[in-house]
């Protein structure tokens, strides 16, 4: 009984130490990206049904991202924290890949940032296509 609180305390340091830190995302990336996503097909028990073009956005903030349709307003991300960040290549080729844990789903969103001309592509589940976002000038 005279070791419970040391026990407790040394677990709780384990704890603490074994914790996943938060990534962060760096500023550059940081931003409003504003696109189209384009109509795709949808086929279920033998029944063919169409999904229309939806204006999309993608909201990078230094710790989360918020994925939102605009018409009618949806939001299937609203607080993904990023799982993974990665730098590729040198120079104008170099690009950034996310990917980010959706709250309430079983899939990872992935996102490629390219440095040289400020795209953001989202790489859809299938069988949504792939969306290219172009970020939204500061006002």
């Amino acid at each position: 009984m005279k070791y419970g609180p040391f026990i407790a305390l040394l677990s709780l340091f384990f704890l603490v130490a074994n914790a996943q830190p938060t990534v962060k995302i760096p500023k550059k990336l940081c931003g409003l990206y504003t696109g189209s996503q384009p109509a795709y097909t949808i086929q279920t028990s033998g029944q063919v049904s169409s999904v229309l073009p939806a204006a999309m956005t993608i909201e990078v903030s230094r710790t989360s991202i918020r994925i939102c349709y605009q018409s009618p307003t949806h939001c299937p991300v609203v607080d993904g924290k990023v799982k993974t960040i990665r730098k590729e290549g040198k120079g104008k080729a170099k690009r950034w890949e996310i990917q980010v844990l959706s709250p309430n789903s079983l899939f990872t969103e992935e996102l490629v940032f390219y440095n040289k001309s400020k795209e953001l592509t989202r790489f859809g589940v299938f069988p949504q296509p792939n969306t290219v976002l172009k970020k939204s000038r500061k006002k």
